[in-house]
Parts: structure tokens; C-alpha cells; sequence
């Protein structure tokens, strides 16, 4: 329900060695979600990928409620109908299935969690950590270790995915009273890389975006989120990208090495207020995250070239 969002779903739609088995949408009104989502995946031209409803906790559709007027939410019923696409009213049952399903076969399955943590919560609840062992692992944008937005120091930042619903983080990612550890295999881009000032497509690597959604009118999914932007904008697009957090962690997905990082292994856990909190390994509810914890040199430059790279194609 962001612009970022968008182009971390156009990278791997365009990423040749990724299948996107689908998308659950969560928190808040994830009905509306699943127009926005439906109005993407039309766009894009990969109605084909199953998009799985989770669970509605409130009517807030998200940042960017002003896309609506921009047509930017779809009658489901028409998706569907008409236009063939595939809507689970159970995204979290669908999302277990695909999971048991693609572990039977032998396909690696990696999970990708870009909001509050609702449907992580249900999955760790309904199918506990012998489901979640099945995942090669998951990758997140979340919380915050040293510094906050825009690359300011805090060591108790309230990150919003994990501090807007702090009861689902904690169910999602905190070791239980019996020891169990939900989501194992955990990575992460916290804040302290994800939402620095200056992660986000600029100069010349945007200037190659822009010619080519001119250029090229086969490449729907470049057009589409060039033209959504400068429609959300009022025009104000032809400078940068804004500032994308989520495209970070598709990225950690497409290059697994987290090569252009340094890596950390952490023992964390969500407190009450909704803070991830370093702590040490023998504390109770803390469980092991490899954290992308900083950039290595030149790491920034060549996530900008490769993703602009993927959508250019």
C-alpha cells in the first residue's frame, strides 16, 4: 500500500530465478489491501499469482488511501470474474498450504514479511515452528537497532511493523514460555539500513528508469509504477525514487550472500512499547536474528544499479 512496496514486488516479479507463490495481505483493512493488490498484479501483467486475504483488524487502508481516487482499488469480484485472477478469502490457511506443498516437492520456500505482523502471529499460532522449520527462511523489514529514521541514533525506536500491532510481533517473534523460536531462520533489515536517508534510486539510475518507462511500452510493470508515482505525487517524480524500505529486504531474497552487508547475529526480542530489543542469548524471550546491520562500501550503489537493472530487464 506504498510506492516502495510496489517497487519491491516489481523486482521480484522481474527477478528470472523467483516464482511469487502469492501475496497475503496484512494488517489493518486488508480487504482494501487485496484491491490494491489486485489493481497491481493487473497492471503488472501477472494476474496469475494467488493473492491471500488475512485477517481484518480496522478500516485504515493504508498511506496512500489517496491512490483510490486514482482508480488504484479493484472490484474483486471482477478480478476474478473477468479477468482471471485468484482470491483467497483465507490468506493464512493459503499460505500454510503453500508452504507444506513446495516442502513436499522439494522446492525451497522463503517467506518475505513487509508489514505489522498479523499474519505471522496466526501462522506461529496455527501451525507452530514444525510448519515454520519448513521455510529456507524468512526475510523482514523490521525494527531497529542503533538508529531510527532517516539514519538518526535511537536505541529505542519504535519501528512501525513491529510497534503498530506489538502483540502480533511479540507472537510472531519472541522464543515461547516452551522454548520454541516462531519463524526460525530469521534475517532482517532493520532500520539502521533500511531507512537511511539516502536508500532510494537517484541520479543516474533514475534517469535510466524514467527513459526507459518512456521508451519501452511493453514494460508494464516499469510504466506502471512510474506512472502511479507521478499521479501520487502530483508530478514530483522525476528526481527520485522516494524512499524505499522494503526493496531492501526482496533484495536480501534475490542476493541470499547479503553480500553488500555486514552481517550480525543478535538475540532479540519485542518489549511492550513495541521496541526490538538487543539482549543477551540467555534471556527468555530472545531468539537469534541475522541482522543486516550496516552497509558495506558501496553496498548502496550496487542494490540502486541491480534493482534498476531488474526493471529495465
Amino acid at each position: 500500500d506504498s510506492i516502495n512496496a510496489e517497487y519491491m514486488g516489481a523486482a521480484l516479479l522481474a527477478h528470472p530465478d523467483i516464482v511469487v507463490k502469492a501475496v497475503i495481505t496484512n494488517s489493518h483493512d486488508t480487504v482494501a489491501k487485496a484491491q490494491s493488490v489486485a489493481r497491481f498484479l493487473h497492471d503488472f501483467g501477472h494476474v496469475e499469482v494467488p493473492i491471500g486475504i488475512g485477517p481484518w483488524y480496522d478500516d485504515e487502508k493504508g498511506p496512500n488511501l489517496t491512490w483510490e481516487l486514482y482508480g488504484r482499488f479493484m472490484d474483486l469480484d471482477h478480478y476474478v470474474a473477468v479477468l482471471g485472477g485468484a482470491i483467497h478469502r483465507d490468506g493464512v490457511a493459503l499460505a500454510a498450504r503453500i508452504i507444506r506443498e513446495q516442502f513436499h516437492v522439494n522446492h525451497p520456500v522463503v517467506w518475505l514479511a513487509l508489514s505489522p505482523m498479523g499474519n505471522e502471529a496466526q501462522l506461529s499460532a496455527l501451525e507452530g515452528a514444525g510448519l515454520l522449520s519448513k521455510l529456507k527462511y524468512t526475510s523482514a523489514m523490521m525494527g531497529a537497532i542503533d538508529y531510527c529514521y532517516d539514519g538518526k541514533p535511537d536505541k529505542r525506536c519504535r519501528e512501525y511493523n513491529v510497534a503498530s500491532m506489538v502483540k502480533a510481533a511479540q507472537k510472531a517473534l519472541n522464543r515461547t514460555s516452551a522454548g520454541t523460536i516462531p519463524f526460525p531462520n530469521l534475517r532482517i533489515t532493520p532500520l539502521d539500513t533500511c531507512g537511511l536517508s539516502n536508500v532510494k534510486i537517484r541520479g543516474e539510475q533514475y534517469q535510466r528508469l524514467l527513459k526507459a518507462s518512456r521508451l519501452s511500452t511493453a514494460n508494464r510493470i516499469l510504466r506502471t509504477i512510474i506512472n502511479v508515482y507521478c499521479l501520487v505525487t502530483g508530478g514530483n517524480c522525476t528526481c527520485d525514487s522516494g524512499q524505499l524500505y522494503d526493496p531492501i529486504a526482496a533484495f536480501m531474497v534475490y542476493e541470499p550472500s547479503l553480500a553488500s552487508f555486514n552481517v550480525t547475529r543478535y538475540h532479540l526480542y519485542v518489549d511492550d512499547d513495541g521496541v526490538l530489543v538487543p539482549s543477551d542469548p540467555g534471556t527468555r524471550a530472545a531468539r537469534p536474528v541475522d541482522v543486516a546491520i550496516a552497509w558495506r562500501p558501496g553496498g548502496i550503489a550496487a542494490w540502486e544499479k541491480g534493482l534498476v537493472d531488474l526493471l529495465i530487464g
